[in-house]
């Protein structure tokens, strides 16, 4: 009856409440490179406060030479700082979101050593 069916819909919000982190969406543009569109391993900051994957603007520097690729103003490799806070929080995100490491198979976590 009634009673019955309220039961099965309240079970049915717990179950959709307890999986929404876990609904397909995209991976946020904040977590991911904009040279790469992948998210963040280990991003750096440019002086200008864009930040890009490291290995991806090195490469770029080392291609096109040591250039901001947004604003495109000269830079030096060694004026590029780790941006921790971007790094951890996109590792939060990942882990909170199981649907985003098959999106994403080849991001590694190199600040934990492989067991």
């Amino acid at each position: 009856g009634a009673v019955a069916e309220a039961a099965v819909a309240a079970v049915q919000k717990v179950f959709q409440d307890a999986n929404k982190d876990n609904v397909l969406t995209e991976i946020p543009d904040w977590c991911t490179c904009k040279l790469t569109m992948e998210p963040f391993r280990d991003p750096v900051q440019t002086p200008a406060g864009f930040t890009y994957e490291r290995a991806a603007l090195f490469e770029h520097f080392r291609k096109l030479g040591n250039f901001d690729p947004v604003t495109r103003s000269k830079i030096e490799p060694s004026q590029c700082v780790s941006n921790l806070a971007l790094r951890a929080a996109t590792q939060a995100y990942l882990d909170s979101h199981g649907w985003a490491w098959a999106e994403c198979a080849s991001f590694v976590d190199h600040s934990t050593p492989s067991r």
